[in-house]
């Protein structure tokens, strides 16, 4: 378990942050987008982790976990 999250709430907790995006009019829209690479690049870096980096940046370019989200785009698939 990486971050506190187990591979059977994987699946329900990506789908969460999808919907729980797109309903926010920006509030918590950075945190959620977050959550989200936090969700899907929990044990490696895949497609669709590097895929909720690249939209947290277009979001937020300056945001709080930017540079970090910069990381993980540049970060080789595994």
């Amino acid at each position: 378990v990486v971050w506190g999250v187990t591979p059977s709430l994987h699946t329900p907790l990506v789908a969460l942050t999808k919907l729980y995006a797109r309903l926010l009019l920006g509030v918590e829209l950075e945190a959620a987008l977050w959550l989200r690479i936090r969700v899907l690049c929990r044990d490696r870096v895949s497609e669709g982790c590097q895929n909720a980096a690249y939209t947290y940046l277009q979001q937020f370019p300056n945001g709080q976990y930017a540079e970090l989200a910069r990381r993980v785009t540049n970060a080789p698939i595994e």
